[in-house]
């Protein structure tokens, strides 16, 4: 599978609003709320300042403005009708259950995809070509392809592909991509990122005059990837500094007032994203049930997502997807499942270098 990873120069800043106003009017927009919306950008001035000096008044005439609600709609409407004019009569990209996707795109992150190398610069041609008539250009110096295939066909030789530089790995969207299609150099990204940022605050974890109930407050929102469980290393050492037994797993939670461990928690949120994701009628779901064309290659095949979803359900995927359908159900589902993992209470022994 060939990636493209587009980059339009100054994306925001170049919209023509000629083509604009009738882009929205033909996408189904209603005409009295095409001309409301026209109406707050008839007439725009704009004047430039620098240091203490000021530039007389100039009319703007493309672009729209920054930090605006209706910006990040107007421009995904703009980059649709393109895409649409780009896959005219246009049979490539990769099957997934019959369906062909060819291109992704999020406002103004956008990837062709591509079934080999020949399509892909045949898209990226016709994309440069339409977007050019709308007043887009594709910056080439950021834009680049990333060849997805585990018997890693991206040869130091292949460099380049129609003006592209050729990577093995991408940061899209915050997730890190990587030409071997695995996850796991994101994982470990995520790791060591959580862990940079623990580290920058270890002044407030040793600072003895911070309630503990404060510490634990600081720590992230997100209880998958809670820190908080480093709590629980805090209060481990504090106990074995003080010559006091070990203590259980348990009691060191309940010390943290945390109600399950981190292995319970992540479960939990696989399982609760899992029935999102399958009550949803987006692309999501295609990439979750969905088979793709062709025949694996030989030997085991890497553990997938699904599963780890079917193991935690104890039953095939086919099975976990039908018991998703009713929300409050799955969500009583999930939390039974996560408690019928816990294991039971284990004395938890921890050597620490106590210093005075």
């Amino acid at each position: 599978m060939y990636l493209c990873f587009v980059d339009y120069e100054k994306a925001f800043d170049k919209l023509c609003w000629g083509y604009l106003w009738s882009i929205v009017a033909k996408m189904g927009v209603p005409q009295h709320l095409v001309d409301t919306i026209k109406s707050l950008y008839d007439n725009s001035q704009a004047v430039m300042k620098l240091d203490r000096s000021t530039s007389g008044i100039c009319q703007i005439r493309k672009g729209v403005r920054q930090g605006c609600v209706l910006s990040p709609m107007l421009f995904n409407i703009y980059s649709e009708y393109i895409m649409r004019i780009v896959l005219e009569e246009w049979a490539g990209g990769v099957s997934l259950n019959g369906y062909r996707i060819s291109n992704l795109h999020f406002v103004d992150d956008t990837v062709l995809v591509a079934a080999n190398q020949l399509e892909l610069e045949a898209i990226i041609t016709r994309l440069e070509t339409t977007s050019r008539q709308f007043g887009f250009r594709i910056n080439y110096k950021k834009t680049k392809v990333m060849i997805v295939d585990r018997e890693n066909n991206n040869r130091p030789d292949i460099t380049n592909i129609n003006r592209c530089q050729v990577v093995k790995q991408f940061i899209s969207l915050g997730a890190l991509i990587s030409n071997t299609g695995s996850c796991e150099v994101e994982i470990r990204r995520r790791i060591q990122l959580a862990r940079n940022a623990m580290t920058q605050l270890t002044k407030v974890w040793s600072n003895n005059h911070i309630k503990k109930s404060t510490k634990i407050n600081l720590q992230p929102t997100d209880d998958a990837l809670t820190p908080s469980r480093c709590g629980a290393g805090g209060v481990c050492c504090e106990y074995h500094g003080q010559h006091i037994a070990p203590m259980h797993n348990v009691s060191v939670l309940n010390e943290i007032q945390l109600s399950q461990r981190l292995s319970s928690t992540v479960y939990k949120h696989i399982l609760f994203f899992f029935g999102h994701v399958n009550r949803s009628v987006h692309m999501e779901r295609l990439v979750v049930q969905g088979r793709p064309a062709g025949s694996r290659r030989r030997g085991r095949s890497p553990t997938r997502w699904v599963d780890m979803v079917e193991k935690l359900m104890n039953t095939n995927l086919e099975g976990a997807v039908r018991r998703t359908e009713n929300r409050e159900n799955w969500r009583r589902t999930v939390c039974a499942a996560v408690r019928s993992l816990e294991p039971e209470p284990e004395p938890l022994h921890v050597v620490c270098d106590v210093r005075t």
